[in-house]
């Protein structure tokens, strides 16, 4: 019976192979160059075994990867987390700060004896109560310290015969003596703005570490009757300097 088509050993070179094709000897093993015949000791492996393979090792990188990819994400996540003890530190944290703005809010109102500047104030029966604009000329005062210093209370606007006058109090911070300059300016309901005209602003005198009451006559409103309504008492500070009494 002849033999079937394979590798085998070699008749005339004892130790190696050679190919039997079913009916005479052909290339020996070390002759092998072609990828049609396989190499001894070696199987076929058809094309679907091939992509089998193929996929099974494609599958076990991608679990590979979203393993690593799933790994990062929860490392990310738990930096994200704050700890308890952060959290007990931020809270003792803030509740440092807010006592201690507190005490300063607290230590400040004593420490003031009259309103802050800017501070809308009650006038008496018969006037209009305002507030005093603390709004230097071009954005700056002679001297902003001064400025700074300087305290308004008691601001209020009324009719005084034809004039209209307009009030208010001054405290001096400073230990020298400061000159401020005021434009007594008020609003008419539906009559416009007055006492703000162009050389209407009037220096007060406040000695240092005192305060100074001063009632500006703002003058006749042009073209109103007297005794109409005053909607607004907003007198305007344009400057503030230290100088000599």
């Amino acid at each position: 019976m002849t033999p079937a088509p394979g590798w085998y050993d070699d008749p005339e070179r004892p130790g190696a192979k050679r190919w039997w094709d079913g009916a005479a000897w052909g290339m020996r093993d070390t002759e092998y160059h072609s990828v049609s015949e396989p190499k001894p000791g070696t199987e076929k492996r058809d094309f679907g075994s091939q992509v089998g393979t193929a996929w099974r090792e494609t599958k076990a990188l991608r679990i590979l990867v979203y393993l690593i990819a799933g790994l990062v994400v929860i490392g990310i996540i738990g930096s994200l987390i704050p700890s308890k003890k952060e959290e007990t530190t931020t809270a003792a944290q803030t509740t440092t700060a807010a006592q201690t703005t507190n005490a300063a809010q607290t230590t400040t109102a004593a420490q003031t004896t009259s309103e802050p500047s800017g501070v809308k104030s009650t006038g008496s029966e018969g006037t209009i109560a305002g507030e005093l604009q603390f709004d230097c000329s071009l954005g700056s005062c002679a001297s902003d310290l001064a400025r700074d210093n300087l305290r308004s209370s008691d601001v209020w606007c009324m009719w005084r015969g034809n004039n209209v006058v307009v009030h208010l109090r001054l405290a001096n911070t400073l230990n020298a003596h400061v000159t401020a300059s005021i434009v007594p300016r008020y609003d008419i309901e539906n009559g416009g703005t007055h006492g703000d005209s162009f050389g209407s602003d009037q220096d007060v005198q406040i000695d240092a570490a005192s305060a100074t009451e001063a009632t500006l006559n703002a003058g006749s409103p042009e073209g109103v009757p007297p005794g109409t309504k005053i909607s607004m008492c907003w007198p305007r500070l344009i400057d503030a300097d230290i100088t000599n009494p």
